[in-house]
């Protein structure tokens, strides 16, 4: 999956060359149409400083099916507009914690499709999230 952990200044040999620069406040340039299945999270934001952008952060059109937790899982982040796409088959759509300024538009989500039940009894496992 899609994995945003920014901490609150930079980090590495790059540091030296952005003095003073916040990555967790820094807007998003483009996440249009990516497709995350079969993860823990289809796209995460990490704890801790969480991603709080200067300007909305549209993920537009993603694709986030069949992964053991969340579709989407926020955690103390926010500006965050999710547009279009599908989610499905996850354990939970999206999970917000402690996260605010969250928009969602023209999203679908489904809880089990037909064919991922079908898949999950022909295994005989319990649910779809059993080991």
């Amino acid at each position: 999956g899609f994995w945003f952990e920014l901490k609150t200044r930079v980090r590495g040999p790059s540091a030296a060359l952005h003095p003073g620069v916040n990555p967790s406040k820094l807007p998003l340039q483009y996440f249009v149409g990516n497709v995350a299945h079969s993860n823990g999270s289809g796209m995460k934001t990490y704890p801790g400083a969480g991603y709080n952008p200067s300007e909305e952060a549209a993920f537009i059109d993603s694709k986030m099916y069949r992964n053991r937790g969340s579709g989407i899982f926020l955690h103390n982040s926010g500006h965050f507009l999710i547009q279009g796409g599908v989610f499905a088959d996850n354990r939970i759509g999206v999970d917000v914690d402690r996260a605010h300024s969250l928009r969602i538009i023209g999203s679908k989500f489904i809880g089990v499709t037909p064919s991922f039940a079908e898949l999950v009894s022909s295994s005989g496992k319990r649910g779809h999230c059993s080991p």
